[in-house]
């Protein structure tokens, strides 16, 4: 088989003059009046929002989603034992289901996501991925400490190594406990008018070698 996880990215540039990208609604209030971060936008909640979060966080659109998700699948099936190993001495599986049912839903279109997805990613892109997990249900929530870190590529490249890309945990609050069940990006350089995001900003994008 071969180990389509070792394609390499090549960084073209794309400027978006008139791109415009909606504020999420649902995820904004989770932040808190004090988040002075970037912005959360919209994606499609399709069940593909971790990988329309990504390729938006990567290129502005989400025209890459279940090209990621797929090669994000891959990776998984190839490199498990790498990430269970990786995430040995956290809690991740307080916050996450086992890992080979994240693999059979990862090769699933528009299904369930969770954090062994968003790690896979990381590879699959190149790029590091910090995870914000909001503090909506106080600081007795487990997931608080373990899902707000960065996530870093199985391989690595120097070139690489000072860029990210930010992925929140979101869904609309409820009474009860709060349980998240979308993603969305968190984009930087940005000017806000009228809960718009005006993007004029050069982005990378993906192209396949």
């Amino acid at each position: 088989m071969q180990d389509h996880s070792n394609f390499t990215y090549h960084d073209d540039t794309i400027t978006y003059n008139n791109w415009s990208l909606n504020v999420d609604e649902d995820a904004s209030p989770l932040l808190g009046p004090y988040w002075k971060g970037p912005v959360p936008v919209s994606v499609t909640g399709d069940g593909n929002c971790l990988f329309n979060s990504i390729s938006v966080a990567l290129t502005g659109h989400e025209g890459r989603s279940v090209e990621l998700r797929l090669r994000t699948a891959i990776e998984l099936i190839l490199h498990k034992d790498n990430y269970v190993q990786t995430n040995s001495s956290t809690d991740i599986g307080l916050c996450s289901p086992d890992i080979n049912d994240a693999i059979q839903e990862c090769i699933k279109d528009k299904s369930f996501s969770s954090v062994w997805n968003l790690h896979a990613a990381t590879t699959v892109t190149g790029k590091r991925i910090k995870s914000v997990y909001p503090v909506v249900n106080g600081p007795s929530d487990q997931c608080i400490g373990i899902l707000n870190r960065v996530f870093n590529p199985r391989i690595e490249h120097p070139q690489n190594k000072k860029t990210q890309i930010s992925i929140m945990w979101s869904g609309p609050q409820s009474k009860g406990i709060w349980t998240p069940h979308h993603f969305v990006p968190l984009l930087d350089n940005f000017a806000v008018k009228h809960n718009i995001v005006r993007l004029k900003m050069t982005l990378s994008v993906i192209s396949m070698p």
